[in-house]
């Protein structure tokens, strides 16, 4: 048994709380407070109630005991009547006055008041019981024990009922939300459900609406379902066709092939199998249709083939217009075919895509369509023989600029190396909305036109100049004639003139406006024979030299080749040339020449001419270094210069 003490104070000694009633068990010292002024009762009354199931606390005043139950729950109060100052009936008063402990059982003892009297005022003051000293320590043990155990069952009932409270508040507040949950979930069905519904209907207006004939069909091709347009286009209702393999109704009966089709369609689909062909028949109106059919499998979620859709698109009219178009593309290809003018189309790039033969006529050579650019020869030249790159065509032009040009005079060189005087017409092709779609490009010859004016340009300064050179010489003649005297000046003078007149002058002027290194090279080897030439190979990128650089390259070329036919490779009939070239890093040129299995060479004691060629005006006019062997199996030239010298541009 625990036991609190006064000490005298205003505040009694406590020695532990007991334990909330929340979470008090039968375990727990229960509070009793004995309240006596004399010590010594306070320790008759705890040898009395010695149990460790009871927690005495002791009060030698009212004032104590009052902070007590201030501070503490009591399950009984024992209290002595008489004590100074306030005695124990107004103390009983003063402890029923308050909420918190009205409650408490009090047991009075006194060794005074026994007459009935005083009785009676015990229990008016809230009594439970009274007790006369000296006290029977049975009887005070059996009735404290009494109320003890009224104090725990009160305090298990209102466990009990605080726990029922709480059960049910917890239930009630669950139940709320199963209410405003099922609330929730019941309109967010109707929300799904009206959700649902309007997504058939749009489903079904799309199914029924589609331009398309769609059936559903199971993988036997049994017919489930079919929309509106397949069965308009049968002329049936869906009742006559539900149930019914798809070739069997009245789409494909009566065509034995066309049923034939769609059974092994329907077959071939039934294992997974995607198809789609196309398929003509005749609709209930007896008119010819021709349809875009797909059939595709449906699988289930384990993957099998559950169902297969049946789709077909009438595309007569989108045929009779591919038709038509066919048509009109044959009959405009025909026109440009016999067109004797040079016409062909480009994409916005400036790719080929379509020519006629007039092109390959006037170009000398059949163009790549989607890889030829801007114009069907690969070499342009401007009207005064310079080289003209092809993005600076008139097509290109055109296309950059954003308009369409009229006649456009350049030169185009076949091949051949023959060239052709063209007048171009570029016009810009356009779509509906006025975007650049491409172009087209007619080129007129006007070679012949060209060669006349230039004829009668020749002319006219020919008998200009002839006039004058004439009339000079006429005039010298007749001065030299007449010193030889007048008789015979007449005959004399006639046949001069006549001399004259016989003799003929023909100019004949070569103008290189930039080469191709390979073309230059080929040309001055073409007066070689054929073996001569089956024994010089060519290997390098395509460079075009500039004008200086061709007439100079040309004459080293010369000179080299002069030099291999006379004493080296090309001398013998085993001998070889190789003929290479290269950039190098795009800022430096090589140029070689390399004889092998040839005759050996010395190198000469006397520099010539062509020594003077192939060594210092390549060196002088390059800007570069030329590095000149002669070996055992021939002479050996290479030329390193910067490119910007020799070619028409760095790259």
């Amino acid at each position: 048994m625990e036991r609190d003490t006064g000490s005298g104070g205003a505040h009694p000694e406590r020695r532990g709380n007991i334990e909330d009633a929340s979470v008090a068990t039968d375990a727990t010292p229960v509070n009793i407070l004995i309240v006596d002024d004399e010590p010594r009762n306070l320790f008759v009354l705890e040898t009395i109630l010695d149990d460790p199931s009871y927690r005495l606390v002791r009060a030698e005043s009212a004032e104590q005991a009052l902070f007590a139950l201030l501070a503490e729950e009591f399950a009984l109060l024992i209290l002595d009547i008489r004590m100074p100052g306030v005695n124990g009936f107004e103390l009983a008063r003063l402890v029923k006055e308050r909420r918190k402990s009205a409650d408490v059982p009090i047991i009075f003892l006194t060794a005074y008041y026994n007459e009935d009297q005083h009785v009676i005022e015990g229990y008016g003051s809230g009594a439970v019981d009274y007790l006369l000293k000296p006290i029977q320590p049975a009887i005070l043990r059996s009735k404290v024990r009494v109320f003890v155990e009224l104090y725990r069952k009160q305090r298990r009932l209102e466990i009990a009922n605080r726990t029922l409270v709480a059960e049910i508040a917890r239930r009630t507040q669950a139940e709320g939300q199963l209410r405003e949950l099922n609330d929730t979930l019941e309109q967010r069905v109707q929300e799904q459900t009206a959700a649902l519904n309007n997504s058939l209907q749009r489903l079904q207006a799309i199914h029924d609406g589609s331009l398309e004939y769609l059936i559903l069909l199971q993988p036997d091709g049994r017919l489930l379902e079919a929309n509106r347009g397949a069965l308009e286009f049968a002329g049936v209702a869906f009742n006559d066709m539900v149930g019914r393999t798809l070739w069997e109704t009245v789409w494909f009966q009566p065509d034995p092939e066309a049923s034939g089709v769609i059974r092994e369609a329907v077959a071939r689909a039934a294992v997974g199998e995607e198809l789609r062909f196309e398929l003509i028949l005749e609709n209930s109106k007896q008119e010819s249709k021709t349809l875009d059919v797909m059939i595709r499998p449906l699988a289930n979620g384990h993957g099998e083939v559950a169902l297969l859709l049946f789709a077909a698109l009438d595309i007569s009219a989108r045929k009779a217009a591919e038709q038509s178009v066919r048509s009109s593309e044959r009959r405009l290809r025909e026109t440009l075919d016999s067109l004797p003018v040079a016409v062909y189309g480009v994409d916005p790039d400036g790719r080929l895509t379509d020519y006629n033969p007039a092109c390959v006529d006037l170009a000398g050579v059949v163009p790549e369509t989607g890889v030829t650019r801007w114009c069907v020869s690969s070499r342009l030249f401007d009207t005064n023989g310079a080289p003209m790159p092809m993005e600076a065509s008139p097509l290109a032009t055109a296309l950059q600029s954003n308009r369409s040009m009229q006649g456009i005079e350049l030169i185009i060189e076949r091949p051949d190396g023959s060239r052709r005087w063209v007048a171009a017409y570029p016009t810009i092709m356009r779509s509906a909305e006025g975007d650049i779609t491409g172009g087209v490009n007619i080129l007129v010859d006007i070679t012949d036109r060209k060669l006349h004016e230039e004829r009668v340009n020749l002319l006219m300064n020919e008998v200009d100049h002839r006039c004058k050179n004439i009339l000079g010489v006429v005039q010298a003649i007749a001065r030299q004639t007449v010193l030889g005297g007048l008789d015979d000046f007449v005959p004399r003078f006639f046949e001069r003139i006549i001399a004259l007149a016989a003799s003929h002058d023909l100019l004949v002027e070569s103008r290189w406006c930039g080469a191709d290194l390979s073309d230059l090279i080929r040309a001055h080897l073409d007066h070689f024979d054929g073996a001569l030439r089956s024994r010089i190979a060519l290997a390098g990128p395509s460079v075009r030299l500039s004008n200086a650089a061709a007439q100079t390259v040309g004459m080293i070329l010369h000179e080299l080749a002069t030099n291999a036919v006379k004493y080296g490779a090309l001398s013998t009939d085993t001998g070889r040339v190789a003929i290479s070239w290269r950039l190098l890093d795009g800022r430096k040129f090589s140029l070689a020449w390399q004889e092998r299995e040839g005759p050996s060479v010395t190198e000469p004691t006397r520099r010539g001419f062509g020594s003077t060629v192939i060594k210092a005006m390549a060196e002088s006019s390059f800007a570069g270094a030329v590095d000149l062997t002669f070996g055992a199996e021939g002479l050996s030239w290479r030329l390193v210069c910067p490119a910007a010298k020799i070619l028409e541009s760095a790259d």
